[in-house]
């Protein structure tokens, strides 16, 4: 019994670590201004760079089902999925709502990225250069 209840403490402390992060830790390329948003909801925060209001995505907000963006702005040209590192944490990994992002790239505006396994709006990159693939 003693073994359950410390099993079980050490799960609980791993699974308040596997919150949704402020920011994934990616860092712009240029001097583009980051600016941070939060979700309607407040349940995390997320990043915008580039000229956000002069692009193809300002109708976007934070915190986006894939469907609402893509019902904005249609498909991406190419889309990518990763990993995070919370896949890989033991016990908290398996109850972590961020295990992997979706990344989605479009012709000449420039890419979202959603979070929370792909289903939220994370991180809006305006970038008039890209070419659409990933």
């Amino acid at each position: 019994m003693k073994k359950f209840i410390c099993v079980l403490a050490g799960s609980l402390s791993l699974i308040a670590c596997s919150s949704m992060p402020l920011s994934s830790g990616q860092k712009a390329t240029s001097s583009e201004p980051i600016l941070q948003a939060a979700s309607p909801d407040g349940s995390f925060n997320g990043e915008i760079i580039g000229d956000y209001q002069n692009s193809e995505f300002s109708a976007l907000k934070i915190g986006m089902s894939k469907r609402q963006v893509e019902d904005l702005v249609g498909m991406p040209a190419d889309h990518k999925i990763r990993q995070t590192s919370k896949a890989w944490i033991p016990i908290a990994g398996a109850f972590s709502q961020d295990q992997y992002r979706f990344e989605a790239y479009y012709k000449g505006a420039g890419r979202l990225v959603y979070a929370r396994n792909g289903s939220r709006l994370f991180r809006i990159e305006v970038d008039k250069n890209e070419d659409g693939f990933r």
